[in-house]
């Protein structure tokens, strides 16, 4: 039963090191990480396996610290500046705007118009970057680290939960 607790929680704590990992290469947020992971097997007493996977689409690049994060006040001249590494780039010609279901994110005009060729009805788009799951996978090293940080994540939760079960029977 300690083994399986163990696994269980280091499954949760993957999400949480996965996103260290992601973040040393990317100026994302840990949110957009961690949420693209999902516990795909728990362990129980009987199997002892336990697994996560990432999956998602491509992140929005509001994620990545852009400026004006917010729609209102002064519009950009060039456009809205994003830090995806370690420098700041400005995307020509784009805006932060929140979408009538409320997703803020940062968009750019398609160049094609809606109904009748309108020129008030021009479509924007929101302009999106890699998966989390490419840049686990793009990353050099970095499924080894999560790996090698998830061992020890176990290892230290095992003699946690290990005196747990010994403290319920006395022995401690």
């Amino acid at each position: 039963m300690a083994v399986a607790r163990s696994l269980n929680r280091t499954t949760q704590g993957v999400k949480t090191d996965s996103a260290r990992v992601v973040r040393d290469r990317y100026s994302i947020k840990a949110r957009v990480v961690t949420k693209t992971f999902s516990v795909d097997q728990r362990a129980k007493s009987n199997t002892l396996t336990a697994s996560t996977k990432s999956t998602g689409s491509r992140a929005p690049l509001i994620a990545f610290g852009a400026r004006p994060a917010r729609p209102g006040g002064r519009k950009p001249t060039k456009g809205v500046s994003v830090k995806v590494r370690n420098s700041r780039k400005t995307i020509d010609g784009s805006f932060v705007a929140r979408m009538k279901n409320g997703k803020l994110g940062i968009f750019r005009r398609s160049g094609e118009f809606g109904r009748n060729q309108d020129s008030h009805l021009e479509r924007i788009q929101e302009i999106k970057t890699l998966a989390v799951p490419q840049a686990i996978k793009w990353q050099e090293g970095a499924q080894g680290k999560i790996a090698s940080l998830a061992a020890a994540r176990f290892e230290k939760r095992l003699g946690h939960e290990v005196g747990r079960v010994l403290e319920k029977m006395g022995a401690r």
